[in-house]
């Protein structure tokens, strides 16, 4: 079980770090055959746009999640139209989008673990979908996490733990969520704040998304 448990808590960033080559990905075919999966929904005091912009640009995620210091503390890379995440947890690998829609949006990750309570060299895949809609000045989304290995072992494993996987991920994506409130309740009505925080590339990554007034 504690492996099972390791397992769990290491994989979860994958979805939230990797972005591989995905000419001819079977969206319904990865969510048909993933090990893991998680619904559920959520609530923002955002508007539509901000939350966009920062849907589509995670690098500015990333440095802005650093800035104020919310853990875990990810490192990120720009990598196309994705990013290269480094998790403290034990995690390394690609996440960026693969399809852009009207009110939704699906990203798709691959990563590799590299944790000493883990004796196997795992490697998996994560995909995100996204869907939300304006509601008299709020957010309402949903967010559905598919998460798959790459090898037998490792999906036998996440298929036996996936009980543990879903309550963790349950737990990362709320605390995730409640810090990002902070940031999109900062970029609507104190964005100089943010600013305050920035320096040099990072400030300039900020105002191309979010320009000053």
């Amino acid at each position: 079980m504690r492996r099972i448990l390791l397992c769990a808590i290491i994989f979860f960033p994958l979805a939230g770090s990797a972005f591989p080559q995905t000419a001819g990905f079977d969206l319904q075919t990865f969510i048909k055959e993933a090990g893991v999966s998680y619904k559920g929904d959520f609530i923002l005091d955002a508007g539509l746009d901000v939350w966009e912009k920062i849907l589509d640009n995670p690098y500015l995620v990333g440095k802005l999640w650093g800035a104020y210091g919310f853990r875990p503390r990810y490192e990120v890379k720009k990598k196309g139209a994705g990013v290269h995440v480094f998790d403290p947890s034990g995690l390394e690998g690609d996440v960026g989008p693969i399809r852009t829609a009207h009110q939704g949006r699906i990203f798709y990750g691959a990563g590799r673990i590299n944790h000493w309570a883990i004796p196997i060299d795992a490697t998996g895949r994560a995909l995100f979908i996204f869907s939300y809609r304006a509601d008299q000045g709020r957010l309402l989304g949903r967010v559905e996490i598919y998460v798959a290995g790459d090898r037998d072992f490792t999906s036998f494993l996440l298929k036996v733990g996936a009980f543990v996987m879903r309550w963790f991920i349950e737990d990362r994506f709320r605390n995730n969520l409640r810090d990002m409130q902070k940031i999109l309740s900062d970029i609507t009505k104190e964005p100089d704040r943010i600013r305050g925080k920035l320096k040099e590339e990072d400030l300039k990554e900020f105002n191309r998304v979010f320009p000053p007034l």
